[in-house]
């Protein structure tokens, strides 16, 4: 299941840029207010302003409900004990 747009969960990329430069954007942390956000910027170009190499994500726990729901199959799939 998908929760909200890409850019909410990218927290921090390596980009090359058409000069060649090696740039990372952002930070490792929920929460950086330093300037512009650029990488919410590369994130929205879509690779138009540079070649992404890598990316930090937030992830977010297993909800209870999709959890219990694969539970369930596990448990389903199991051959019955007599």
């Amino acid at each position: 299941m998908k929760y909200g747009v890409v850019k909410d969960y990218v927290l921090n990329l390596e980009v090359v840029l058409p000069t060649g430069e090696i740039i990372w954007t952002g930070a490792n942390v929920l929460k950086n207010s330093t300037g512009y956000n650029i990488t919410q910027l590369i994130v929205g170009s879509e690779g138009t302003l540079g070649i992404v190499t890598k990316i930090v994500l937030r992830l977010i726990p297993c909800l209870n409900m999709t959890c219990s729901y694969w539970r369930l199959l596990r448990v389903w799939r199991r051959p019955a004990k007599l």
